[in-house]
């Protein structure tokens, strides 16, 4: 197995590359200790690529993705703005925009859109409440609001 330093290591293949290594070290251990320590370091620089290839770059910390994924949708039936969600995440709002879009894929604006129509729709689904009071526990202004976020981002009324 050669590791190319310009390269990250596919992350879905590291698991099964170090249950190799480490089976080949095994075996070598008792029989063939020169080759268990080439198979040692062969899974070292395996553990150091991923490590260095794996570390994401700008985005949230995990602690501040989980405080402000818990905020979100603990507060997703009133006004969430930005300064708001920076501040659970100790950060200044500019900076906590860049680091959110590259942890959560989406601008915060546009990601607690998604989590507020993913609520409106658990909430048609399972349950018999009316269209305007969905639209109130969703964060959003009124029924016409839901239905033209619906029409404009799932193409459905």
């Amino acid at each position: 197995m050669a590791l190319d330093a310009a390269s990250p290591p596919d992350p879905a293949a590291v698991p099964a590359l170090a249950f190799a290594l480490l089976d080949g070290i095994r075996a070598a251990m008792l029989h063939d200790p020169c080759r268990a320590r080439e198979e040692l370091g062969r899974l070292d620089r395996l553990l150091d690529e991923t490590a260095r290839f794996g570390r994401p770059r700008g985005g949230l910390a995990p602690w501040q993705a989980r405080r402000v994924r818990r905020l979100v949708e603990a507060g997703l039936d009133g006004p969430l703005p930005v300064e708001r969600l920076a501040a659970e995440a100790s950060l200044g709002a500019s900076h906590f925009s860049r680091a959110f879009k590259e942890t959560f894929g989406l601008a915060p604006h546009a990601w607690v859109l998604a989590r507020r129509l993913d609520l409106a729709c658990r909430l048609m689904t399972e349950t018999d409440e009316p269209l305007c009071r969905i639209a109130v526990r969703c964060g959003l202004s009124d029924q016409a609001h839901l239905t033209r976020l619906f029409r404009s981002r799932l193409g459905a009324t």
